[in-house]
């Protein structure tokens, strides 16, 4: 394992792919989720370490022998969706990270992927060094 484990939900894998590549080396997608109804169907079997019998995407490195340190929500996810997989994962302490959509951002692109880039590997690396990153925080963050 590269970095620390987490797992990323996108509405694309076109920028998935990149904020992926570029979560690296610090962090390691470990699974990626396409749709909320997929997320509460996959993390809770990615969080007890075993691969999903489905996946929605074949993105992500597929080391399940590690636990997730966080899941990441991409722009697309709405409050809606974020509380949709969050309930599937309520019995477990892991922090979730939203988008905050209240920030200005430039359409879905490669900028718009480099810039949500900067603000997730950001909080990511607040919440670490504040040690929420240990499996015993939840809740919601913004980035």
């Amino acid at each position: 394992m590269s970095g620390v484990p987490i797992i990323l939900c996108g509405k694309t894998e076109q920028i998935g792919t990149g904020v992926i590549e570029n979560l690296k080396p610090e962090y390691e997608v470990i699974h990626f989720v396409l749709t909320a109804e997929a997320g509460a169907e996959e993390i809770p079997c990615v969080l007890r370490g075993q691969a999903p019998p489905t996946k929605s995407s074949g993105l992500g490195s597929g080391v399940y022998d590690s636990r997730p340190k966080a899941i990441v929500f991409g722009g697309g996810y709405d409050d809606a969706a974020v509380d949709f997989v969050a309930q599937s994962v309520a019995d477990t302490s892991i922090p979730l990270l939203k988008a905050d959509l209240s920030i200005p951002m430039p359409p879905v692109g490669p900028e718009y992927g480099k810039r949500i880039l900067e603000r997730c590997k950001h909080k990511l690396e607040e919440l670490e060094k504040e040690g929420k990153l240990n499996g015993s925080e939840s809740g919601i963050f913004l980035y």
